[in-house]
């Protein structure tokens, strides 16, 4: 079965690797075997003077010094990896703690995490004492005049919800020493799961300052939630809506007295939110799917991510429905009652969350805005007929179904019309809807721009970008730890460190960095609505590699159109007459293209294969 796979932020060496994995024999464009070197040459072919000025442009660009470069970084990302349990499609980094926080080992437990919060402390201040940051801030006076800080920070997990409001504090104050934070700007964002907060909790993180939610919901159908291994059910779901819409606010503040433990902090409330959905989840229909997509709007959320499913190989999902799933052994039953032990005491809870979510959702429809449209008030007709009539018949340990490739495809075209054409939602990038700009996740719009993305990053298995140099932090907690103590004592982040390791590059790694430049600009690009950047790509490449691209492309419409790719981009290409991407013209009037995106959805429907399928055609990328 063919699950599309969000194309994530990888290491230089990840890049290479997914190159090559897709460039050959995938495709049949290439034998297997030992992959033959190419010169720095070859990339740019140096038959004339045009050519030889494309090649100093990969060496300027890629490799002259870069004094400033560390003065713009301004966004953040700290890894916080506790859970409850570990949900049956995660890979994640995560630490499982259950409920045992409040229980016997609850003081351990809470030991732990703070332990993990002092060791990420220690890496962040750190890091901001080798950038030279640390000694123009103070604990809350900011940084130096014309001295900017951090303008948007992501608290992702696990769960960060689990941790506790003096925990987030700590972190926040050393974000603060290490680096400054621009609070008239700042963007906080912090993932929080249905049932791990209550008001006052999150009361508290507003008031040090976070300032945007992304709610986990995944799903509003129980047995779906319970099918993935969520500990949550519809009710907390609702509940955790109820309690951000207590904090909203009415936008960003331009000053006055706050309650916030930061001096600095411009707001005491939510500005924005957003809530998770995931499509092709076991037992997930096309209703089921429809249905979720209607109560994010009726919520009134103002972002929607949604995402499709990753069935990863060392999940429990990866055991029950990965490529060999001829052996039907015990060994994921007990994976999943092992993981469920604290969740069937919720049954009855779990059928009772139906009738209780009506309830809720009786008073908040007192709050919505009503529509004349008759087809909204059909569906929304046709919903609530189904929420009467849902019986709950989950079992602890049956498998649901994973829905067909046509479901999924199905599913994510749902997404698009249904969010964009009903919610007035406008999609920005391949999994991510906003009502506005305003509402638009600035720290990830950062992660998709390959030209002048940087960011910090702190925490387990945080992956962190610096003038396109990436390092990823280690999975495990003890090995993680070792990594902050070598940190501390050999500085290897410094830009001395920096200087040097570019000094003693090889020809190779050159020529695997250009490669990973270009490819990263390519895959990044065309997650977004904004699409490859041509200008810059002719800019910093050269002709050459604009003209591969589109030759690729077209290769790719031609394949696509001729019903060839069946193979390549699976049953959803049954129409023969579809516009899989589009250019877009230059301001000026010189008839050129400034950009080049993938349509929606057809486009971003089979983006993976389109990206592999264009890796494998560029000259440029496959022989290297």
């Amino acid at each position: 079965m063919f699950l599309r796979r969000p194309l994530s932020l990888l290491s230089s060496s990840g890049l290479r690797r997914q190159r090559r994995q897709r460039g050959g024999e995938r495709h049949g464009f290439r034998g297997g075997g030992k992959k033959k070197r190419a010169s720095f040459a070859s990339l740019t072919t140096s038959t004339n003077d045009t050519n030889k000025e494309e090649s100093s442009i990969f060496q300027s660009r890629l490799y002259s010094p870069k004094p400033t470069r560390l003065s713009h970084i301004q966004s953040a990302y700290v890894h916080l990896p506790f859970c409850k349990q570990k949900c049956h499609y995660c890979d994640f980094a995560t630490q499982i703690i259950g409920d045992r926080r409040t229980g016997r080992d609850g003081g351990k437990i809470n030991d732990a995490m703070d332990a993990y919060t002092d060791f990420v402390c220690r890496e962040i201040t750190h890091q901001g004492r080798l950038r030279g940051t640390y000694e123009k801030t103070s604990s809350r006076g900011g940084r130096e005049k014309n001295e900017k800080g951090l303008a948007t920070i992501f608290f992702g997990g696990g769960t960060p919800s689990l941790m506790s409001v003096k925990q987030m504090e700590k972190l926040l104050v050393s974000l603060e020493n290490a680096f400054g934070i621009d609070w008239s700007q700042v963007e906080i964002s912090m993932e929080c799961d249905p049932g791990t907060f209550t008001r006052e909790k999150l009361r508290g993180f507003v008031g040090l300052g976070v300032n945007r939610i992304s709610l986990g919901a995944q799903s509003f159908d129980e047995n779906v939630l319970k099918a993935c291994g969520r500990t949550h059910g519809v009710l907390e779901i609702y509940e955790s809506i109820e309690h951000v819409h207590a904090l909203l606010g009415s936008g960003r503040s331009s000053g006055g007295k706050s309650d916030s433990k930061f001096s600095g902090s411009r707001s005491n409330s939510i500005e924005t939110w957003s809530i998770d959905l995931i499509s092709g989840l076991p037992g997930s229909t096309l209703e089921i799917w429809e249905k979720g997509l209607y109560e994010a709007i009726e919520c009134e959320a103002p972002h929607v991510s949604a995402y499709d499913l990753q069935v990863e190989e060392k999940t429990a999902f990866g055991k029950w429905y990965g490529d060999d799933d001829s052996d039907d052994s015990d060994d994921g039953l007990l994976f999943l009652k092992d993981s469920s032990k604290n969740r069937d005491k919720r049954t009855e809870e779990m059928k009772r969350a139906d009738a209780k979510a009506k309830t809720f959702e009786e008073r908040m429809e007192e709050i919505r805005r009503e529509t004349d449209d008759d087809y909204s008030i059909k569906q929304r007709k046709k919903l609530e007929k189904e929420r009467q009539n849902k019986k709950v018949a989950y079992k602890l340990g049956d498998r649901l179904p994973l829905p067909s490739e046509s479901v999924v495809a199905e599913q994510y075209k749902l997404a698009s019309e249904i969010l964009t054409s009903r919610g007035g939602f406008h999609r920005y990038e391949i999994s991510s809807f906003a009502k506005g700009v305003e509402n638009e996740c600035k720290h990830n719009k950062n992660y998709w721009d390959a030209i002048n993305g940087s960011w910090y990053a702190f925490g387990l298995s945080a992956t962190s970008r610096i003038d396109n140099e990436r390092l990823a932090r280690p999975r495990g907690m003890k090995q993680y730890y070792g990594f902050v103590q070598d940190f501390e004592q050999n500085s290897f982040g410094s830009e001395e460190a920096f200087t040097q390791l570019r000094k003693d590059c090889t020809d190779e790694e050159v020529l695997d960095e250009i490669a990973d430049a270009i490819l990263e600009r390519i895959m990044l690009g065309f997650r977004t609505a904004r699409g490859v950047d041509v200008q810059e790509l002719e800019r910093s490449f050269g002709a050459k590699v604009v003209q591969e691209l589109f030759d690729a492309l077209r290769f790719v419409e031609e394949t696509s159109a001729n019903d060839v790719g069946n193979n390549t981009f699976g049953k959803k290409a049954k129409e023969k007459e579809r516009k899989l991407y589009e250019t877009l013209p230059r301001d000026d009037d010189s008839n050129k293209i400034k950009a080049v995106r993938l349509t929606d959805p057809d486009g971003f429907l089979v983006s993976t294969e389109i990206i592999a399928t264009v890796i494998s055609r560029m000259p440029s990328l496959k022989d290297i």
